[in-house]
């Protein structure tokens, strides 16, 4: 089941040394505004992230926010993704997509945090990417 960007309650992360929001559900497209990018990783058969990409079908680890687009490694094949091998961290803070937003807008250039909510955290560890791409 795909879920409306405005629904979710996000883990902010690190990824590729970008803040970016996470979650482990899939995130409709159509409901991501323009200005902002949505890739998904895809996990490896021990259930970590291996790859950042712009769309995952199988083996779909998770949806991640941003507001710049990733340059994607292209191979012969077509296929587009950057291996997330060290460069994935989880921040250990929830926001929601506005609060995020919020965040980062002209209002606030300085990028200053908004007032949260605490929100049950996720036990992500062993979830930090294991490296190169599984044969």
């Amino acid at each position: 089941m795909s879920i409306n960007i405005n629904d979710e309650h996000f883990e902010l992360i690190e990824l590729l040394g970008k803040q970016a929001l996470f979650t482990d559900g899939r995130i409709k497209r159509e409901s991501v505004p323009e200005s902002v990018f949505a890739y998904d990783f895809r996990h490896g058969n021990s259930g970590k992230p291996l790859t950042v990409e712009p769309r995952v079908g199988v083996n779909h680890a998770g949806t991640v926010i941003m507001t710049e687009p990733l340059d994607f490694n292209k191979t012969s094949d077509g296929d587009e993704f950057i291996q997330i091998k060290g460069r994935l961290n989880f921040l250990g803070e929830h926001r929601t997509f506005e609060e995020f937003m919020s965040e980062r807008s002209e209002n606030n250039p300085a990028g200053q945090k908004t007032q949260t909510e605490p929100c049950e955290s996720r036990d992500h560890s062993g979830f930090e990417d294991e490296g190169g791409i599984e044969p």
